[in-house]
């Protein structure tokens, strides 16, 4: 399997970059200073890193070279998830805001929360200093397991350092507190979590999926 990796000059493209070298993956990468070098190469998978406003560029190529693709970006909006869709339909498209394995076993827990949806829940997010966005893809992702199950939680979003990632949901009921944590250690859980749904990516018909379909 060979990568292609668009946003490699990032602070997850270095370390994706670093992780698959450690790894022995076949891998490109490439940022904006030298995007149309993926026109002339072969890969296997796209994985992106990059940022939401390079979506179209990026699905276009993955699109023209007839590869799957793996969106690990956030914040997009209505028109980027139109175009999801609409690649979806030609080739396979994972959109993972959060690819640690830990993060999809909380989103799995989330699940279970109906018995105490009328608790006050508070979800807390904390990243370092430099992440633009909040609150977090992964803590939408949150968001909307629990407004499935009629839960709105207080949102609380804390940049600060240089904190790799931290999702708290706390269910404050009468008598009692449940909490459930994910801390990101480093950012390696992330690299592995992306080189284990290009395994099974690369396997999959035209469609739209999500880390849960994959792992």
């Amino acid at each position: 399997m060979k990568v292609l990796l668009i946003g490699g000059l990032g602070k997850m493209g270095r370390e994706m970059q670093s992780f698959m070298k450690q790894n022995n993956v076949d891998f490109f990468a490439v940022d904006k200073q030298n995007f149309d070098e993926c026109f002339d190469v072969d890969f296997d998978v796209v994985v992106d890193f990059s940022n939401a406003e390079s979506l179209k560029q990026n699905l276009d190529l993955a699109t023209k070279k007839q590869t799957p693709i793996l969106v690990a970006t956030t914040n997009h909006n209505k028109t980027n998830e139109r175009m999801l869709k609409l690649a979806s339909k030609k080739i396979a498209v994972a959109i993972c805001p959060n690819l640690s394995i830990g993060v999809m076993c909380v989103s799995k827990m989330l699940e279970q929360l109906t018995p105490i949806n009328s608790y006050d829940f508070v979800l807390t997010e904390t990243h370092h200093k430099q992440k633009k966005d909040a609150p977090s893809g992964t803590a939408k992702q949150f968001i909307k397991i629990l407004s499935n199950q009629g839960i709105t939680p207080r949102i609380i979003s804390v940049r600060a350092g240089k904190i790799v990632g931290e999702h708290t949901i706390s269910a404050i009921g009468e008598n009692e507190i449940v909490e459930i944590k994910h801390t990101a250690l480093s950012r390696d859980c992330f690299c592995f979590g992306a080189i284990e749904v290009c395994k099974k990516l690369i396997t999959k018909r035209a469609g739209l999926y999500t880390i849960k379909d994959l792992l």
